[in-house]
């Protein structure tokens, strides 16, 4: 599984599991609820062979949707 390091507006860090990915955006996994339209920073990416990939990308979440204990984030690049 891929796993990206974001920052929050709050300013902390937290480590989100990848569903999918594109030229645009993410689909993320979290334990944690976000808010519809909070920024977030995304600093690293683990590869599939555990590589991390230095990111320097803005993104707003576009949609956040519940699913029993954990949040299905859609991420936009901005």
């Amino acid at each position: 599984m891929r796993r990206v390091s974001v920052r929050n507006t709050l300013g902390e860090t937290l480590t989100l599991d990848v569903l999918d990915y594109s030229m645009g955006g993410m689909a993320l996994v979290s334990r944690k609820p976000f808010d519809q339209g909070e920024v977030l920073q995304l600093d690293t990416m683990m590869t599939l062979d555990g590589e991390r990939r230095q990111m320097d990308i803005k993104a707003e979440i576009r949609y956040v949707r519940c699913q029993s204990e954990e949040y299905t984030l859609g991420i936009a690049f901005i």
